[in-house]
């Protein structure tokens, strides 16, 4: 069994009330939004989608506890 890691090198501090957490992460995320409706795509370095939710509301978590450790993009619209 490997642990789980996901993880930037940045850190952005609410940027137009949006917000993803925690970071690192194992389990899961979460994404807060002030907006009411948009999408997720989580992707590998070679841009390979690995998540794609769609019409997601503030609050909404994320189990990414299926992927492999590693680095991964997150893309928000």
């Amino acid at each position: 069994f490997q642990d789980m890691l996901v993880s930037s090198t940045e850190r952005q501090e609410n940027v137009s009330g949006f917000r993803i957490y925690p970071n690192p992460a194992r389990d899961f995320l979460m994404v807060q939004s002030n907006s009411s409706v948009f999408s997720i795509v989580i992707a590998d370095l070679s841009g390979n989608r690995l998540i794609q939710l769609d019409d997601q509301v503030p609050g909404t978590m994320i189990s990414i506890a299926h992927l492999p450790r590693g680095t991964y993009l997150i893309r928000t619209q």
